[in-house]
């Protein structure tokens, strides 16, 4: 389990730099918003029991206005980081602005906070122990704090947080045992996770280009390997695990898969006071973006990345290393090509393999061992940023997209 304790810790920091003197608290939280989709069956579906600890956007009355309703998590989170605060501090939440505050992206940096929830998974293994059988469930939240920067229309970060949680008893677990498992981490560690990424500091100074991820393919075998819950989001999943990869990797911070105008943007956006002007200057970056996106919600779209990446995700595998006595020597490995462009141009690609190991006696039930899937992943695309940094085709392009 060593592999895997990389993905439980906070994979970006954020070093110092002062204050702007346009909005000398010019930073807002959105509130704690889902991925790609705000409605309501998606969501219950996504997410059957994080549905109620994310926001909402409900038309009011019979107008196409909307109104944002926050839920309890957003406002414990807001309200703790409000105490927190310091003034002069060069923390996220420091910089938080009280209710009355103008946000203004044409006066300078005009920053806002979310805590964007990506997915919810529970897995069981039935492992021997003995004489007897024991569930051995382990529940994951995969969550990010999410840093965009209006006043230029970029993402500055992606703070990729996962919070875990391990339980064991003799029978199977029910539902009911799963979604309390669930509950108790949004309820603690999520909190406590959030609360200290926004404890680290900001730096206003960007790259001078910027990386994004273009198209996500998954072939058939991949999507046989996904659990059932994750399939409705494994883009925004996958893409979790490439900018946390790229930044802890080689400090790249990597616009997300987003399709172009994801409601988590636009729902951030909406904290910025001249929206309007946001709005306009989207359209004229990016005359092909769609005014209103299909649930008749108005759309944000980022500004284009200048370089993307391209992924393919073949599938996993389980591969027995050796057979002892007792144990099996397992290896859970995850493989990808990605390519990386500059506009229609391939500037290059390749393919990447890796994988992590782990001993199991011969009649353990692992069902699908997505735990290890993940872990060999993140492990597989830390390697293939650094290879992008140091190829010759790449690595110009690389360090002008890197803050460090």
């Amino acid at each position: 389990m060593k592999a895997l304790s990389v993905i439980l810790t906070l994979l970006l920091s954020i070093s110092v730099a002062a204050a702007d003197t346009g909005n000398p608290s010019n930073l807002r939280f959105a509130g704690v918003w889902f991925y790609r989709t705000q409605d309501e069956q998606a969501v219950a579906k996504q997410f059957p029991v994080g549905y109620q600890y994310g926001g909402r956007r409900e038309s009011v009355e019979d107008s196409v206005a909307v109104q944002e309703k926050h839920s309890d998590l957003t406002r414990l989170l807001y309200e703790k980081m409000q105490k927190e605060k310091q003034p002069g501090g060069n923390r996220l939440l420091d910089r938080l602005a009280d209710d009355d505050a103008m946000l203004i992206s044409s006066r300078g940096d005009a920053l806002v906070m979310a805590c964007a929830l990506n997915y919810e998974h529970v897995e069981v293994q039935r492992l021997p122990l003995g004489k007897k059988t024991i569930s051995k469930t382990l529940a994951e939240i995969g969550f990010d704090l999410v840093l965009c920067n209006f006043r230029d229309r970029r993402i500055v970060a992606i703070l990729p947080l996962r919070a875990q949680i391990a339980d064991a008893e003799d029978a199977v677990p029910t539902e009911a045992r799963k979604r309390e498992l669930l509950s108790r981490l949004y309820e603690t560690k999520v909190v406590d996770m959030f609360m200290e990424a926004a404890r680290r500091t900001y730096d206003a100074e960007n790259a001078p280009k910027t990386l994004g991820i273009g198209e996500l393919t998954f072939f058939d075998a991949a999507m046989e390997s996904v659990p059932e819950s994750l399939r409705e989001s494994i883009h925004t999943y996958y893409s979790s695990y490439i900018c946390a990869a790229f930044y802890d990797s080689i400090g790249v911070p990597v616009l997300p898969y987003s399709g172009g105008h994801e409601l988590l943007y636009y729902s951030m956006r909406e904290q910025v006071d001249d929206a309007a002007q946001l709005s306009a200057r989207a359209a004229e970056d990016d005359v092909s973006a769609p005014a209103v996106t299909s649930d008749g919600t108005r759309s944000f779209v980022l500004k284009k990345p200048d370089y993307t990446l391209d992924v393919v995700i073949p599938g996993f595998q389980t591969q027995i290393l050796a057979k002892k006595k007792h144990q099996r020597h397992l290896g859970f490995v995850s493989a990808c090509r990605i390519t990386m462009k500059e506009g229609e141009k391939t500037l290059y690609t390749s393919k990447y393999i890796d994988s992590v190991q782990a001993m199991y006696t011969h009649d353990a039930k692992l069902g699908i061992p997505w735990i290890y899937y993940q872990a060999a992943t993140y492990k597989m695309l830390k390697g293939a940023a650094q290879k992008l940094s140091k190829q010759k085709e790449t690595k110009s392009a690389i360090f002008t997209c890197s803050t460090k």
